[in-house]
């Protein structure tokens, strides 16, 4: 239909520029050369149309013979032209021996116009390299009937150096945004045309990963970019990407380059970049599929493994995660099945909410894939509590200064409060640097900053905020705020003394300087790394560590790997990371030398040194990272004096910069099959051997691949956890 409608404005087109050849081409009478000026086409009946005549520039309207070889279709009088019923008249201007004619067509008067649509939605882009659209126009009458009147109206173009139009043709000529506007029966309609510049025009492809492994049911997205003549990358535009797989039955791609494992086996997945007019550009991509993974264990979110329940009382199910043998992990609390080893004394719902029956323990089953994983119900009679509070509910101390805390349990329905004083209560601090908490619940300041103490009774938790400010000059307790009563000030004049003779008074001798312990280890062994104190100030990574119990959680707009979503929240808190402008992290985008090294210089509070930099980072974004990473020997560069910034670095990189900043002890072994002979392979595999990381699965490393933003961050928040000596994170 679309090719049949182009066909008819080309023809309408053509017949335009014949008439206009017959009528406007010169006649020669006796006087001189003799013209017509607009003769109509089309007339509706009763409508009329004024024609004129010339011979040169001289108007001879009213002394021409005109005449109408069909009085009955049209009349013609000094050229007026009316159109009387329905056919085709052919009108005669005669002068001066000559005659020129042309035919009047007489249509039934056209029914009100109702609307006007178009077939193509506003606004409308169109490459400057592209031979441009047309549009129609579906006019429809009050007899219901509707047509095509695109070549009948007019159009007019805002600007003509951005874009023209010929009977509803888009012809691009400039890069830029114009109006176009259609008229017809005093309607119009308003399209919004932008042209976008040529596309560029690339001389290869490359991808971030050109040998992806998948399983069965997995998928991996192809991300594309152009190579230009100066061998800088450019995202490209997915509109031009093709994809085509070369055995269907192992892999298949969709349009937008999705890659999905169809059966176990490697194949070929072939991305063409079309760039017209130039030859389309080709990427093959070799693809493994291997086996789907297997479910391995379960794992829940619920404290010590436990959940409590009053009698009569329903609480939720803990979250659940499928932990599988490729390393991966996913939340599956939806998709498993629930029971309880003793239904008397708890049940569960098909959605796994738990409710208490009996006040006696049982255990809750979770199955999931033939895997099964086992939690303790503890049922309580109605006097248990519903939650925990501390008392006081904020805390502020002077370096030094002490609290002790009390615990107190809460029933929510009946407001009933009591206190707790049983062993079972534990606490602990966020930031033991700034404010310790013994085990009875003491809090000690102990340097000027914020920390978060928590209390745990069985499965319930409650927190509180301490702040720490430096002690007062003199004549203050150290406590103060909540911390408790002051002490007796001392006065600053001594009273007078009741005799002449001076007692002898001892004289204090000093006492020796204690050594206070570090909080973190300082001593390497095969399982755990220490700071690089030669490079490394650890007070200041402390600093930044402080910043994830101070500052707000971060929000970002786009989704988060489940295992990565904790530790980059860590880091925005801790101001390592931030987003992009638009409030999105990126978590599967590959981290490029830059943005690592200005990770690196903030979580180790790196400052700038004397560095001479590198030849292609000098006006760079990072460059001030860059050289204090440069500074502290932590980074070298290429042997031609650059560093590449915006390349995508790789896992064995990254692993060999964090490196440089401890001291580790070199394994005897490789952890990682493929890091054998690799020139990272001894600070790999002693992280590997540290929990810091664990490859991706099968024994395998992958030290040449790219590492994406969430891997990084989970990897350098494990690490500053491991050097601290926290339990580590294992990527």
């Amino acid at each position: 239909m679309k090719r049949s409608t182009q066909f008819k404005r080309i023809a309408c087109i053509f017949m335009t520029l014949l008439l206009a050849f017959s009528v406007f081409g010169t006649i020669t009478s006796a006087a001189g050369p003799f013209t017509v000026d607009s003769p109509p086409s089309t007339l509706e009946v009763g409508q009329t149309h004024q024609v004129k005549a010339y011979v040169g520039n001289n108007e001879i309207t009213d002394e021409v013979e005109w005449s109408s070889d069909d009085d009955n279709v049209a009349t013609v009088s000094e050229g007026l032209i009316t159109g009387v019923s329905k056919g085709t008249a052919k009108i005669s201007a005669a002068y001066g021996g000559a005659n020129i004619l042309f035919d009047v067509t007489v249509r039934d008067p056209a029914p009100a116009l109702v609307k006007l649509e178009s077939t193509m939605p506003s606004p409308v882009l169109l490459p400057q390299s592209s031979l441009g659209k047309t549009i129609g126009i579906i006019a429809t009458f009050a007899d219901s009937s509707s047509r095509d009147v695109a070549v009948e109206g007019t159009w007019i173009s805002s600007n003509e150096n951005i874009v023209t139009v010929q009977y509803g043709a888009l012809i691009p000529v400039n890069a830029g945004t114009a109006t176009v506007t259609f008229s017809y029966q005093n309607q119009t309609i308003d399209f919004a045309v932008t042209i976008t510049p040529p596309l560029p025009i690339f001389e290869g492809l490359w991808t971030n990963n050109a040998a992806p492994t998948i399983s069965v049911g997995g998928t991996h997205q192809i991300a594309m970019k152009g190579i230009q003549s100066d061998e800088t990358k450019e995202d490209i535009d997915s509109a031009h990407m093709i994809y085509g797989p070369e055995d269907p039955e192992i892999a298949t791609v969709s349009d937008s380059g999705v890659i999905t494992g169809v059966s176990t086996g490697t194949t070929t997945i072939r991305a063409f970049y079309i760039q017209e007019p130039n030859p389309p550009l080709m990427l093959d991509i070799t693809v493994t599929v291997q086996p789907a993974p297997t479910v391995v264990s379960l794992t829940t979110n619920a404290n010590l493994n436990r959940v409590v329940v009053r009698e009569g009382r329903t609480v939720n199910p803990p979250i659940v995660t499928a932990h599988y043998s490729d390393s991966t992990e996913k939340v599956v609390t939806d998709l498993v099945t629930w029971a309880t080893a003793h239904p008397e004394r708890a049940t569960v719902s098909d959605t796994g909410l738990i409710t208490g029956v009996k006040a006696i323990s049982t255990k809750l089953i979770i199955a999931f894939e033939g895997v099964t994983a086992q939690v303790d119900i503890f049922v309580m009679d109605s006097s248990y509590y519903d939650r925990i509070a501390i008392e006081p509910a904020s805390l502020a101390l002077h370096i030094g200064g002490t609290r002790q805390l009390a615990i107190k349990g809460v029933q929510d329905d009946t407001s009933a409060t009591s206190p707790i004083t049983s062993r079972l209560v534990s606490y602990s601090s966020s930031i033991p640097t700034v404010a310790t908490v013994s085990s009875n619940g003491v809090v000690t300041a102990i340097s000027a900053g914020t920390a978060t103490i928590t209390a745990n009774y069985l499965v319930l938790s409650s927190s509180i905020t301490v702040t720490v400010t430096p002690a007062p000059d003199s004549g203050s307790n150290p406590g103060s705020g909540t911390s408790g009563p002051s002490t007796p000030s001392v006065p600053s004049t001594p009273p007078a003394e009741s005799s002449t003779t001076k007692p002898t008074v001892p004289v204090e001798q000093p006492k020796p300087t204690q050594q206070t312990a570090p909080l973190f280890p300082t001593t390497p062994t095969p399982l755990q790394p220490v700071f690089n104190a030669g490079i490394v100030d650890v007070s200041l990574v402390e600093k930044v560590m402080a910043g994830a119990s101070t500052r707000q959680p971060a929000a970002f707009a786009d989704s988060l790997p489940s295992w990565g979503a904790e530790p980059i929240d860590r880091a925005a808190r801790m101001g390592i990371v931030s987003g992009y402008q638009d409030n999105t992290f990126r978590a599967d985008q590959s981290v490029t030398r830059a943005e690592f090294a200005k990770m690196v210089s903030i979580a180790f509070g790196l400052k700038s040194k004397e560095a001479s930099g590198f030849a292609d980072t000098q006006n760079h974004w990072a460059a001030q990272a860059i050289e204090a990473l440069q500074g502290a020997g932590v980074i070298m560069g290429y042997s031609d004096g650059t560093f590449h910034p915006n390349q995508p670095i790789s896992r064995a990189e990254m692993i060999a910069i964090l490196s440089r900043l401890t001291q580790f002890i070199a394994p005897s072994s490789d952890k990682f099959a493929d890091t054998q002979g690799h020139w990272a392979s001894n600070a790999i595999n002693a992280f590997g051997n540290a929990g810091i990381i664990s490859g991706k699965g099968s024994g395998q490393f992958d030290p040449n691949g790219d590492t994406t933003r969430a891997e990084s961050i989970k990897i350098l928040i494990g690490l500053l956890d491991v050097l601290m000596g926290k339990a580590s994170n294992t990527p």
